[in-house]
């Protein structure tokens, strides 16, 4: 989805400047990226040119007070006097030119937003994700029987412990779910060190080596995860296998075997 150039807007304006209208529209795009509603983008989007004229508005009037003496005559004055009210009613004009302007755009922007996502949707057809993977949690056992019935599942069927043959603990992954996609992961790095992280659950717990944790990544206007396996294979793979949208870096470097966790995700 492409974002709004301020250049769209831009006009040669003594009191509202390129500069100014660059600040407004970076706001703008902003909100669009995550799906702020739209009356709130257009209401502080009016408020904000509003305000600008406000500001230069009240410094015509500051004018007129400085530069109005006693000295000054009757004549001067009244000629100051309808130079800036009518500088004032530009400003005003110009305001409600602006307004339309970021109206109109912002009504283009939405109806390309829409055209998108009936695109999508007509790809999912009734597939559409009805809950969203907002976090994993890691679950030890001392024996096989002790696995979560909710447990991430190895994609080939050749065991969902991620210390198998290592020793240690049973280790299991179980996503938590919510019906809500904007605090849903977009994507799980794993970290693999020699220190301990005593805030995090090791995924090699009591296997001896090096430690591997968990990464997990919330961005708000990236695809968000619905989907999760396990697949361990006998040599590495270079990105998500088909059908995937996303994989995790080898769990098992430095161990026997390859270990990858691959997730499915959709845009929202």
């Amino acid at each position: 989805m492409s974002l709004i150039p301020a250049s769209h807007f831009c006009v040669p304006d003594a009191y509202l400047t390129n500069e100014r209208l660059n600040v407004l529209f970076n706001e703008f795009n902003k909100c669009l990226s995550h799906a702020v509603p739209r009356a709130a983008i257009f209401a502080n989007l009016v408020n904000n040119v509003r305000q600008l004229y406000v500001s230069e508005i009240l410094v015509l009037q500051q004018d007129l007070v400085t530069h109005t003496t006693p000295h000054e005559s009757e004549s001067t004055s009244t000629q100051h006097d309808c130079q800036l009210a009518a500088q004032h009613d530009e400003l005003a004009a110009q305001h409600e030119r602006e307004v339309e302007a970021l109206k109109e755009r912002h009504d283009q922007q939405l109806c390309e937003i829409s055209r998108e996502r009936e695109v999508e949707r007509a790809k999912w057809g009734k597939s559409i994700p009805t809950k969203w993977v907002v976090g994993i949690d890691v679950v030890y056992g001392d024996q096989p029987s002790q696995m979560p019935p909710d447990r991430i599942q190895e994609l080939t069927g050749h065991g969902d412990d991620i210390n198998l043959g290592c020793g240690g603990k049973y280790v299991w992954l179980v996503p938590r779910y919510d019906t809500d996609a904007v605090g849903a992961l977009t994507g799980v790095d794993i970290a693999i060190q020699d220190n301990v992280n005593g805030l995090k659950c090791s995924l090699s717990q009591g296997a001896g080596g090096k430690h591997r944790y968990l990464v997990p990544h919330y961005i708000r206007s990236a695809d968000k995860i619905y989907s999760m396996n396990l697949l361990r294979l006998n040599h590495a793979i270079g990105g998500a296998p088909v059908g995937y949208d996303g994989s995790s870096v080898d769990i098992n470097q430095g161990r026997d075997g390859w270990l990858y966790l691959i997730w499915k995700s959709h845009c929202v």
